[in-house]
């Protein structure tokens, strides 16, 4: 049986979302195979906000030395003379005048010079010279490997998957398929930061675990492109401020929205951010396991009719009691988990109860009363 995979993103959806990175100057990856139009998409987006647009190719590259420029000397000291790429976008920030740089295929390189791509990706700065004006984009190739990257070079851009559908291919070959529209954006997008970001410190204000993960030994080798931290964070406000400031409106702002969220932080913590924006009044996790009886009252958690709320809510308050990874808080959680099946909502918290049974911590007892409604459900002693 194969597993089901999720549908391809529309391609207007992908160059919505990348014009609100190119907007906001978060610096982003686009992962995509050759020939489907990421450098042109870039291009095309820069020259609909009037900015200058310059792209680099990297495969060959050896020494970074050959991206910032060569050496040469004045009357004091040795320095670095810019190629005229990139005195370009020196001139171009001197002028105070925004441009996009396209870095092309660096997934082609060798890894010092990855590193060194990204550190001028998630800094905006190369050599000497800082370049704020500058959006910048990679570019990466996932046939073969991909980009590999370390966790934290990987924490310091946003991860795009670029794609389009056989359909689309065909329609872009024979001229049958129109460009997508490239949303407009206010200039003045930046007033909505604050509000952003009070959206995103209210949400990391009710989790315990989609703010800074444990990125040491082996998990930090399970992680692969977008996930959750403090840098990550800022920069899915900076886009959120970004759709909120464009032109995109109903299904396509939300769209796109969603799409921003996952390539920065990660589905996991994107799918419970915008739970959390959808039921803003959810219990607290913590509050939820500090006194578990208190959701008893809470009618709308176990109504038949809506199980979505007491769902998102069981999930947010099983992760939590995990992360915190004490004895009580499991116990809790436990308790929070017989209160729904005495509500009869016992299917409804299945899922939970098996992972809280894989993750009791150490010192926790091995039965509690409330695994008893779920223990057609759980592993014997013998399989645990």
């Amino acid at each position: 049986m194969q597993t089901p995979t999720a549908p391809p993103v529309p391609r207007e959806r992908i160059v919505d979302t990348l014009a609100c990175y190119v907007w906001s100057g978060v610096s982003v990856i686009l992962i995509g195979p050759p020939g489907i139009g990421k450098s042109s998409t870039a291009k095309a987006i820069a020259g609909s906000f009037g900015w200058k647009y310059s792209r680099k190719g990297i495969p060959g590259m050896t020494d970074p030395v050959l991206f910032m420029g060569l050496p040469g000397q004045n009357e004091q000291n040795t320095l670095l003379k810019p190629f005229p790429w990139l005195q370009v976008l020196i001139d171009e920030t001197a002028q105070r005048r925004r441009n996009v740089l396209l870095l092309d295929d660096i997934g082609e390189s060798s890894r010092t010079i990855q590193s060194f791509l990204l550190d001028v990706l998630g800094e905006r700065v190369i050599g000497d010279h800082p370049l704020l004006l500058t959006s910048m984009i990679g570019t990466a190739n996932p046939i073969g490997g991909g980009l590999q990257v370390t966790p934290s070079m990987a924490n310091r851009v946003g991860h795009l998957h670029f794609s389009v559908t056989t359909k689309e291919q065909a329609g872009l070959m024979i001229g049958d398929y129109p460009n997508p529209e490239i949303p407009k954006f206010d200039p003045n997008w930046e007033d909505r930061l604050p509000m952003a970001r009070r959206l995103v410190a209210g949400f990391l204000q009710t989790t315990n675990d989609f703010n800074a993960p444990d990125l040491d030994g082996a998990e930090a080798q399970r992680i692969v492109g977008a996930y959750p931290s403090p840098r990550t964070w800022e920069y899915a406000a900076r886009l959120l401020a970004a759709v909120d400031a464009s032109s995109l409106k109903d299904r396509r702002a939300d769209e796109t929205r969603k799409l921003a969220l996952k390539s920065v932080v990660g589905d996991a913590a994107a799918n419970a951010f915008f739970n959390f924006l959808r039921y803003p009044d959810m219990p607290k996790p913590e509050d939820a396991l500090r006194n578990p009886h208190g959701i008893t009252d809470r009618k709308e958690l176990f109504a038949p009719d809506k199980p979505d709320r007491g769902y998102i809510f069981l999930n947010a308050m099983t992760r939590y009691a995990i992360q915190a990874g004490t004895v009580d808080a499991w116990k809790n959680a436990w308790c929070v988990l017989g209160i729904f099946a005495k509500k009869e909502c016992a299917t409804l918290c299945a899922a939970h109860a098996l992972v809280l049974f894989k993750r009791r911590p150490e010192g926790a007892p091995q039965s509690l009363p409330e695994m008893e409604a779920f223990r057609d459900l759980l592993p014997s002693a013998e399989e645990a």
